[in-house]
């Protein structure tokens, strides 16, 4: 299997699927899931051609320690992402207001 290689776009950085597994500690399997139930969103249709950009290795890396500490399935760890994604924009706009 070819590995490719992490490109950097604009300052953004992407993982091949199988760097992203090496660097969450996320097997190909659970990275289907996630993608699958829309928790990552990689670039590219088929599955060797995705690459993720560098916000979802934090997402990935989370999402295997709900998995693995807390025993949380897929579903479960949709929401609770779902819920510090809000909690961050919350934060973000709490402190905009505050500055101004």
């Amino acid at each position: 299997m070819n590995k490719l290689p992490v490109i950097r776009a604009e300052h953004i950085t992407y993982y091949s699927v199988e760097e992203l597994c090496q660097v969450s500690a996320v097997d190909r399997g659970f990275l289907a899931q996630l993608v699958e139930h829309g928790i990552l969103d990689p670039q590219g249709r088929h599955e060797r051609d995705w690459q993720f950009a560098q916000h979802q290795l934090r997402r990935a890396r989370t999402a295997a320690a709900l998995k693995h500490d807390l025993n949380v399935n897929v579903a479960g760890i949709g929401l609770v992402l779902e819920l510090l994604d809000e909690i961050e924009q919350l934060r973000a706009e709490r402190e905009f207001h505050a500055r101004r």
